[in-house]
């Protein structure tokens, strides 16, 4: 079954308090056919999306699915990471 499985992150609202906290961030895998997260990865900023995403896709079973990403997920190292595991199954 080939599905379409977004990734995107967001910055939690609400979850800085005070000038001394950072801000939580949260990477998500969603199933878009299904309407179901698949698995979140907590990073502390926001540019630390670029290294949060390779963690959440070493979780995912992406063999015959589509991957959406946005453009900061445009690395090398993601692109090369999605299509190695578009080939391989758990």
């Amino acid at each position: 079954m080939n599905d379409v499985i977004g990734i995107d992150g967001k910055t939690i609202r609400g979850s800085r308090r005070g000038s001394f906290l950072k801000t939580t961030y949260i990477v998500n895998a969603l199933a878009d056919n299904h309407n179901m997260v698949l698995g979140q990865v907590k990073t502390e900023e926001k540019s630390n999306k670029i290294t949060a995403i390779p963690e959440l896709l070493d979780v995912l079973a992406l063999e015959g699915n589509t991957v959406t990403i946005d453009a900061m997920g445009r690395q090398k190292a993601i692109v090369e990471k999605i299509v190695e595991k578009r080939r391989t199954t758990f």
